[in-house]
């Protein structure tokens, strides 16, 4: 499987968990264009967008080995500021974790980090208490299983 096939497969494993979470008016692979005043409007794709009064905005990075880079945690900044959006209302998520400076760098923004450990956590609530014990102890199946088990002709 080639990365952007398992990045798309991630993005669907995320905007499926969220549904399960309760986020509301989700959508998924959202073009936004920047308002400039004085030059031509640039388009900026968005992952997911949930939320319809209070927007949050999520990058999704799939990742094999190695984990998310400052700069690309920064460039998902430089994203939200050109939409006019809070940092605050972004959140990026990865299947691996993070460099420690672009960890430092998100705090400093208030960009909400979720990284494997986070996902697992929240894949565990998505579940319910009879769901996570079936999942321990019986039928394990990791994140990557979950995420390369998605179909994505229906997407």
């Amino acid at each position: 499987m080639n990365t952007t096939e398992s990045g798309k497969k991630f993005e669907i494993w995320i905007y499926n968990l969220l549904n399960d979470l309760g986020y509301n008016n989700l959508k998924h692979n959202l073009i936004l264009e920047s308002k400039k005043r004085f030059s031509e409007n640039t388009r900026y794709q968005i992952d997911i967008r949930a939320g319809l009064l209070r927007k949050t905005y999520f990058e999704c990075k799939y990742k094999t080995n190695e984990n998310v880079s400052l700069k690309e945690v920064a460039k998902f900044a430089g994203v939200l500021e050109l939409l006019n959006i809070k940092h605050s209302r972004g959140i990026m998520v990865t299947n691996q974790d993070y460099v420690e400076r672009a960890k430092q760098y998100a705090h400093n923004h208030k960009i909400k980090l979720w990284n494997k450990n986070c996902l697992e956590k929240l894949n565990y609530k998505r579940l319910g208490l009879v769901g996570t014990i079936n999942y321990y102890f019986h039928k394990k199946t990791s994140l990557e299983d979950q995420i390369n088990n998605i179909k994505i002709k229906r997407w």
